[in-house]
């Protein structure tokens, strides 16, 4: 599920399935992903509807284990059933495995009652993670593909010494 006017929700009308789900159902192949390892992968993502290259980048947040997934959306087919008007660009999305859904998050939210269209991660910016243990910021953009940095943060964990401090004796 994914009523986020790129998907074939029933509330909505493109025919374009988010990352997870094309993946899962095999429209895209699985040569098309990336999972991203800890440190810091630059990658560079065709658009998802494009039929080469990489489409999508898995992140999994090392201290709860979510999943994200980052890929690109450009205005031409199968993108362009938009009907909802949202902004095409790299997006950001949470995956939910036990039930298959996915959330579109908004890097960007506005604090307006507007209707926000608005969830693209633009050049120069950074969505970092609730906990902030992965980060994704877009390099670099044209109409072809997108640049995009993903890094991941184990935490720091504290040590134990087995050492006695002489002075408590």
């Amino acid at each position: 599920e994914a009523a986020d006017g790129m998907s074939n929700h029933p509330r909505t009308y493109a025919p374009s399935l988010p990352s997870p789900q094309s993946l899962r159902t095999g429209i895209i192949p699985a040569s098309a992903a990336t999972l991203i390892p800890n440190g810091t992968t630059i990658v560079t993502l065709n658009a998802l509807g494009s039929r080469s290259g990489l489409r999508a980048a898995e992140v999994v947040d090392p201290t709860n284990n979510v999943t994200y997934y980052v890929e690109y959306r450009v205005a031409t087919a199968p993108d362009t059933a938009n009907v909802y008007g949202h902004t095409l660009g790299v997006r950001v999305l949470r995956f939910n495995p036990a039930s298959g859904a996915t959330v579109l998050l908004d890097p960007t939210p506005t604090t307006t009652s507007s209707r926000d269209t608005d969830a693209t991660l633009q050049p120069g910016s950074t969505f970092p993670s609730y906990g902030g243990h992965v980060t994704i910021t877009t390099l670099s953009a044209n109409n072809v593909a997108q640049e995009v940095a993903v890094t991941t943060r184990r935490p720091l964990v504290a040590r134990h010494s087995t050492q006695v401090d002489s002075h408590l004796l």
